[in-house]
């Protein structure tokens, strides 16, 4: 429907790197699936809303809508659905140096992932929890950067283990 189709506008203004086009379109979707009570469409359309904010380095914007696509994927039950959301929020918060929120995220959605067998899921979990562990690394004074860089490095092994058997 029409929500769709300001989704699939959004999208594709966001592919160009024409951020603030994209984020009107899928504002417009939002709108139209709160008028409309679609869970599902709104939910995409708070997810996408952030993704442009984090591409514009808007990390605290991201946020709010990351935690409103977050409430409405726990609302519906769907597993994978909220752990994809914890990903996004735990990516985001690492980007801030939030590192305790951000990896007490990932490792929910690693869990969740584990537990529906989506290696996918967990490869990207993986993934993210080396970039948080490098940001750490970076972050942190000498005293606990061996400990951080061995992280990052455990963790991009194992993201790049679980992707090679995909």
């Amino acid at each position: 429907g029409i929500v769709d189709g300001y989704n699939g506008l959004g999208a594709l203004f966001y592919q160009t790197e024409r951020f603030e086009k994209s984020r009107e379109y899928f504002e417009k979707a939002l709108q139209i699936s709160s008028e409309l009570n679609l869970v599902k469409a709104k939910l995409t359309a708070f997810s996408s809303i952030a993704g442009v904010y984090v591409a514009e380095n808007h990390y605290r914007e991201a946020i709010i809508y990351y935690e409103k696509a977050l409430d409405l994927a726990i609302q519906t039950g769907n597993v994978s659905s909220t752990a994809d959301q914890q990903i996004n929020l735990g990516s985001t918060y690492a980007k801030l140096s939030q590192f305790q929120k951000a990896d007490s995220l990932l490792i929910k959605a690693l869990s969740s992932k584990t537990q529906l067998n989506e290696k996918g899921g967990m490869a990207n979990v993986y993934a993210e929890l080396a970039q948080s562990a490098y940001r750490q690394f970076k972050s942190t004074m000498a005293v606990g950067k061996e400990k951080q860089i061995k992280n990052a490095e455990k963790f991009g092994l194992k993201a790049f283990q679980i992707a090679s058997e995909i």
